[in-house]
């Protein structure tokens, strides 16, 4: 399996956890809105992003974006154990690919 097709099948996996876990409180809803987003903008193709995203450098949004995913992770370990084991495999899988 390629690094993307890995890094699909956490996505789906961290999605899928969302939707049977327990209730999501406002603030961690939106805190994982933004972690969808961040992913979605720096898995695009480059000539697809927004005049904002491209304004920051690249690697600039990309370090915020894995900065963001870390402090879920540690945020989460304790109160949503595999919430933040499936975030943490995100950013590896993100990271294998490069990002």
């Amino acid at each position: 399996m390629s690094d993307q097709e890995q890094l699909k099948a956490t996505l789906r996996q961290l999605h899928q956890q969302l939707q049977g876990g327990e209730a999501i409180d406002p603030e961690l809803q939106t805190l994982l809105q933004q972690l969808s987003d961040d992913v979605a903008s720096l898995t695009q193709p480059a000539d697809a992003a927004s005049p904002e995203q491209t304004a920051i450098p690249l690697e600039e949004r990309r370090q915020s974006a894995l900065d963001r995913l870390l402090g879920l992770t540690s945020e989460f370990e304790e109160s949503h154990p595999q919430l933040a084991a499936a975030i943490g495999n995100v950013a590896a899988a993100l990271s294998r690919i490069g990002i």
